[in-house]
């Protein structure tokens, strides 16, 4: 099999995670925003990395373009989230990693829809959980099919994301598991940038060490100087460094993880997703269009981290 067609198989079987859990969307829902407003999710973390739970409107301040908005709403979020899980697995720590991700879809339970798809070196499965009490991952058993590694992570993301916009999911997120340092591949910069923006879909990586891949690099190699911020010039398409995409989407990335650690992160991960922020505010004239975003809090001692790319 090419290295073509198993990613192709890897974005299928995300594509197909993507559709369930859009599609999968109930009536609990958080109302959209009023006409003429966006609205943003954001983490609000104190300094010893603890969510904070008692901001109000008065606390958040959000500029859209260089310009100044109005907030109409904050609050802790209540829409459920719609989360795609890939796990590219090398068949080390595997007991691990799905004890790991049990962990995360249970605190998330009654607040999320989680899909996990897992990509290994010879097979892949596409395990279902839901929101309902009755569920239980010890109970999930997966079933295999074989389609080998998908080496472009990066276009599985835009692919998602279409998926997701096409669905209209309320609140999606993509978590991504690998013990690989990936790079884009030939996928600019922007154009993921911009379907996590046009979904709304933030991107947690976590980037595990394992015996079989060693430690891994602060940062992946670049092609360039060029900062997390700056676009790609028109000549020289720039390569994703592998964490601007979940910084600007208002997700994370955590490098290095051992898999001893892993449980504990993916519990932390959930606990900030379980309690993040809502926040609405006011926009000129609705265009659909890509705006560049900052959200900032006046209480000194809190940490937000929020997408910079939103549809306006």
């Amino acid at each position: 099999m090419t290295a073509g067609s198993t990613a192709r198989s890897l974005v299928a079987a995300l594509l197909s995670v993507a559709a369930a859990l859009a599609t999968g969307v109930d009536g609990r829902a958080q109302a959209p925003a009023a006409p003429g407003s966006a609205t943003v999710y954001v983490t609000a973390l104190d300094k010893k990395g603890a969510p904070v739970v008692d901001l109000s409107a008065a606390d958040f301040r959000v500029k859209s373009n260089g310009q100044s908005r109005e907030i109409v709403h904050a609050g802790l979020a209540t829409a459920p989230m719609q989360i795609a899980v890939l796990v590219d697995d090398v068949g080390v720590g595997s007991d691990t990693i799905k004890q790991s991700v049990a962990a995360f879809t249970t605190a998330l339970q009654g607040k999320a829809q989680v899909n996990v798809t897992t990509s290994q070196r010879t097979s892949t499965s596409m395990v279902g959980f839901t929101n309902s009490e009755e569920d239980s991952p010890d109970r999930v058993q997966p079933s295999y099919t074989t389609v080998g590694e998908a080496p472009h992570l990066f276009q599985s993301f835009v692919e998602a994301s279409r998926s997701f916009i096409e669905h209209k999911a309320a609140r999606p997120v993509i978590v991504v598991i690998t013990p690989a340092t990936s790079e884009a591949g030939n996928v600019r910069l922007e154009d993921v940038f911009d379907s996590l923006a046009h979904s709304g879909a933030q991107l947690y990586v976590v980037n595990l060490t394992t015996p079989t891949t060693g430690a891994v690099s602060g940062e992946p190699p670049s092609a360039g100087p060029s900062s997390a911020g700056a676009a790609p010039t028109p000549s020289a398409p720039e390569r994703l460094s592998v964490g601007d995409a979940p910084e600007r989407s208002g997700g994370r990335i955590d490098r290095g993880v051992s898999l001893g650690s892993l449980q504990a992160l993916m519990q932390q991960l959930a606990t900030e997703l379980a309690n993040q922020y809502a926040v609405e505010y006011r926009v000129d004239t609705w265009t659909g269009q890509v705006a560049k975003v900052s959200v900032d809090v006046g209480r000194k001692g809190v940490k937000l981290r929020a997408p910079t790319r939103v549809i306006e």
